[in-house]
């Protein structure tokens, strides 16, 4: 389980503990899951969920596109003379617009949707005006909890977001400012990500993930190759062995010099040194509690 995959769950866990919806706004609704089904089948989905109104998705219907809401109805279930009806609807616009986008931002690994801005260019806090040097810019190892100045890279990054990503969808609904959302995300499970593919390498992503109460962007971990640590448990991480593999370019020096630093800052001893010829990588264990890497190379 890496650093990122973690943090998912974290979220899951910490959501219950805030209010369901932000204040004055309706609930978001929610999209059952119906894969390859009948009509039949997806509409004793909705009857499943009880009376009111529910909405059901096919997941292979609209491939691969999904346009004008392809594969989402609505489902009105009610009770009469004791028996249970469910009478298909379409969809209001706005709903049938956010699912295309949703579903369209889950065409990826994760399985949830994200959103992916690429080309992302800014400076790291107190660097110079100049760009000339890789350690100029901003990227994942300056969000990391481990970097003294983490939290003023995070602001730049919301700033940055709030100027430059307007996701349409999301407005969609210009009475309540509903946004709909899969029913394997309520309760926080796997949120909406937003990826910010930073300009000077493809490898050096940061993530935020949407609130769905404040509906505001909140960082979630970065990648460089692998996810950024976070803390000194991370360099071992949960299983105890964990594995660096420092040279994608076979002299990364710039990743090389963050991975020391941020050791540095979490206490982490690391023994070895890197060499500009060989291909390096890094082997943390966790023995008694007590987080250690060593430096290794290979040809």
């Amino acid at each position: 389980m890496n650093h990122l995959r973690f943090s998912l769950i974290l979220v899951a866990l910490l959501s219950p503990c805030l209010p369901t919806q932000a204040q004055g706004r309706l609930p978001d609704p929610i999209a059952y899951s119906c894969y390859f089904c009948t009509d039949d089948e997806m509409e004793q989905v909705a009857i499943d969920q009880g009376v009111g109104e529910h909405y059901v998705y096919d997941a292979n219907r609209g491939l691969p596109y999904f346009r004008d809401g392809e594969g989402m109805y609505g489902y009105t279930v009610s009770l009469q003379g004791g028996m249970i009806h469910a009478a298909r609807f379409e969809p209001e616009r706005w709903l049938k617009t956010q699912y295309a986008a949703l579903m369209y931002a889950s065409q990826n690994q994760r399985g949830t949707p994200e959103h992916r801005i690429s080309g992302v260019n800014l400076l790291a806090p107190d660097a110079p005006h100049g760009r000339s040097a890789v350690s100029s810019y901003l990227w994942g190892h300056h969000t990391s909890a481990l970097h003294p100045l983490h939290a003023r890279a995070r602001q730049t990054l919301r700033r940055w977001i709030d100027a430059n990503v307007d996701l349409e969808y999301m407005r969609a609904d210009v009475e309540h400012g509903r946004v709909l959302q899969f029913a394997f995300q309520v309760g926080g499970l796997k949120p909406t990500l937003l990826q910010l593919t930073m300009s000077q390498s493809s490898r050096e992503r940061i993530y935020f993930y949407m609130d769905r109460v404040t509906r505001q962007w909140e960082y979630l971990g970065a990648e460089s190759a692998a996810s950024i640590e976070e803390s000194a448990d991370d360099f071992p991480g949960p299983t105890g062995l964990r594995q660096f593999d420092l040279s994608h370019s076979n002299n990364d020096q710039s990743r090389m010099a963050g991975f020391l630093q941020r050791a540095q800052w979490a206490g982490v001893p690391v023994q070895g040194h890197f060499s500009e010829r060989l291909w390096n990588y890094v082997d943390c264990t966790n023995v008694s509690g007590s987080p250690a890497c060593t430096i290794k190379q290979t040809r």
